[in-house]
């Protein structure tokens, strides 16, 4: 199937004048986190660009794509019309954007800041709603209803497979093997009680899928980690769902969480990070399946929905602060420690911490957040620390040192 485009008129914008220069400032309140808000209503996707910009997107009704600089400054990108209804944005193979729209269109935003031009295509499926560049440096979909999986090329050429088993698709990323890997479930209508799947596409159209048996849910996210695994979160509306570790050949584990698990990407640790829909937390999970639980910053009514993680490995959650749109940057440390989470099995445990900093021979400043959990003493030299069990639970460890950079370690005992 082919599709065709046309030119649009200029986009309309709005700004924020947030002042110069574009970089991420960290949070006095909140060490080794920025904090930018409000952005508008709250945000409920965003993607990393290729400079120094992120792509965010808020209700489809908004109708506009938001370009977020470094500095939380924004432009409001306007789609051509009320009707295009934005659901997805990712980088493009020239250095562009492009946007999913939920009426059966892809746009390409002309850099760097539109108009946005329009391909619409004729298919079975009409409703996109996630996309990726892949491997052949061509854009790559699944939709909704139907579960289609199609290719476009940068000039608008669309081609379709389909699945045998998935009904219904909701992502599709790059994964460790040169294949695309995308996830959703079977059985629609949309039900938390549907087979969540998982699977690959050559960029030849050879499927795979594989069932993901034993875990209620629908498979609603995916991520390639640093283990050369890929990870997908399995919600379920009671807060009860999980994180299922699927190697290149389809052997998987799944791993409970402690709420409702909405995205995850890899950091730049040996970690992978995941949002939590409805509370002021986040989570992290270890290549061996080690979940912690962490706050984010802003208090109570912080929410974060979506993340991506930006070329220096900065973290970035797209969500809601006081209802209004925010981004909570997660820095990326400067700071070293080893190891860098803790589990102790009794009261009275230790770990030895060993902590570092390129160009750095100052003293540190070191603090749990629950003193009943565990306790942290000064070792026999400067870069040392001894964690204490005091009782089961978890919480963390902040090590920071005299300039304002700071790293947080998980600890739990049990």
């Amino acid at each position: 199937m082919f599709g065709c485009s046309h030119a649009v008129t200029s986009a309309e914008r709005s700004r924020d004048k947030s002042p110069a220069p574009h970089a991420v400032q960290a949070s006095a309140q909140y060490p080794g986190w920025a904090i930018f808000s409000p952005i508008g209503t709250p945000l409920l996707e965003i993607a990393a660009g290729f400079s120094t910009h992120v792509w965010a997107l808020q209700d489809p009704t908004s109708a506009s794509v938001l370009r977020v600089s470094f500095d939380g400054s924004y432009d409001a990108i306007a789609m051509p019309n009320k009707l295009s209804a934005p659901v997805a944005v990712a980088p493009g193979p020239h250095g562009d954007m492009w946007v999913a729209e939920w009426n059966g269109k892809i746009g390409e935003i002309a850099m760097p800041d539109g108009p946005i031009r329009e391909f619409p295509f004729e298919g079975r499926d009409k409703d996109v709603i996630e996309l990726v560049m892949g491997p052949d440096r061509n854009l790559w979909f699944v939709t909704r209803d139907g579960g289609a999986i199609g290719r476009m090329t940068p000039t608008g050429s669309v081609t379709e497979y389909y699945p045998h088993l998935m009904d219904a698709g909701e992502a599709i990323v790059v994964g460790p093997d040169g294949n695309l890997w995308f996830c959703g479930f079977k059985n629609m209508p949309r039900t938390y009680g549907g087979q969540p799947i998982v699977g690959k596409i050559s960029v030849n159209g050879a499927i795979t899928e594989y069932p993901i048996l034993n875990v209620p849910g629908f498979a609603y996210r995916l991520a390639k980690g640093g283990d050369g695994n890929m990870w997908v979160v399995v919600p379920t509306p009671q807060g009860n769902g999980h994180i299922v570790r699927v190697t290149p050949s389809g052997s998987m584990t799944a791993f409970a969480v402690p709420g409702d698990p909405m995205d995850i990407a890899a950091d730049a640790s040996d970690n992978l990070d995941f949002t939590l829909q409805n509370v002021a937390s986040f989570g992290e999970i270890a290549f061996n399946g080690q979940i912690s639980i962490l706050p984010l910053p802003g208090g109570p009514t912080s929410r974060a929905r979506a993340l991506a993680v930006t070329p220096n490995g900065d973290v970035w959650f797209a969500g809601s602060l006081n209802d209004k749109g925010a981004i909570f940057v997660r820095l990326k440390s400067k700071i070293d420690v080893a190891p860098a989470s803790v589990t102790l099995s009794a009261a009275g445990d230790s770990q030895k911490l060993m902590v570092s900093e390129k160009k750095y021979d100052g003293k540190w400043s070191v603090s749990s957040s629950d003193d009943g959990i565990v306790d942290v003493t000064k070792g026999k030299t400067l870069d040392t620390f001894t964690v204490v069990a005091i009782s089961d639970g978890s919480c963390t460890v902040t090590i920071a040192d005299k300039k304002g950079n700071s790293v947080t370690i998980p600890v739990t005992v049990k």
